[in-house]
């Protein structure tokens, strides 16, 4: 994937003449996904992550009311992408209707649970979530063992666990193209970063030894999230059994 914006805006123009001369079906909807989430990544690298960040603000994550109101505000914001497409009951407008009335107190219908089965699949994500992290890392230059340390430390688990166990969980339960997407998206993103990992690891280790969140840097606090979603994941998961 190229990552300059000239180069990006120019493969997405040739895609999207591409995807216009097929003749509908599973592979002009596979390859406009595809080019929708480039053009995704075009407009990450225009504003920035300062940008975005400030767009989509923050949230209270022991506050569930506060979770759906936020993320009913957060993907009206691109639901605007699909502004003069007739709706269908999967729009993006319909999961923010479906938010906005479970945090006033309405029942859930969107997301109603369809059956009893015990479905992991907020585990799953969590663990794909360290194999993004570890191609993050890897790709800005922090040397392999230690990205594998920093992804044990965040998640629980031993490495081999996660490369090994966990990629057949994954394999089994995520979509070939999303996996591949979300990986060559972390490369490309931890490769035009490069931090200077030596001041990192400094940084980090008076992060542990004094316990101050405020030295740490902001992948280092993402990634920290990302673990503790996967423990309440699980967690959650036991406690259905």
């Amino acid at each position: 994937m190229r990552t300059t914006l000239g180069d990006l805006l120019a493969d997405i123009s040739v895609e999207k003449e591409r995807i216009l001369s097929l003749d509908g079906g599973e592979e002009q909807q596979v390859a406009a996904a595809d080019l929708l989430r480039k053009s995704m990544f075009f407009i990450h690298k225009l504003l920035g992550v300062e940008v975005l960040q400030a767009a989509l603000g923050s949230v209270d994550e022991n506050d569930p009311e506060a979770v759906l109101k936020v993320a009913a505000a957060r993907i009206s914001i691109f639901a605007g992408l699909f502004y003069q497409i007739p709706e269908d009951a999967a729009s993006p407008m319909k999961v923010v209707e479906e938010a906005a009335a479970i945090s006033n107190g309405d029942a859930p219908q969107m997301f109603a649970k369809f059956s009893d089965t015990k479905v992991k699949d907020r585990v799953i994500r969590a663990k794909f979530r360290a194999h993004v992290w570890a191609a993050y890392l890897k790709a800005s230059g922090m040397p392999a063992m230690q990205a594998e340390r920093r992804v044990e430390d965040a998640f629980g688990y031993p490495w081999e666990t996660i490369r090994k166990g966990w990629t057949r969980d994954v394999g089994a339960a995520l979509d070939e193209v999303y996996r591949s997407f979300a990986l060559n998206l972390a490369k490309v993103t931890g490769a035009a970063g490069r931090p200077n990992w030596e001041q990192a690891e400094i940084a980090h280790q008076r992060t542990i030894d004094t316990h101050a969140t405020n030295d740490m840097l902001d992948w280092e606090i993402a990634l920290r999230l990302d673990g503790q979603r996967f423990i309440r994941a699980l967690n959650a998961n036991a406690k259905r059994r």
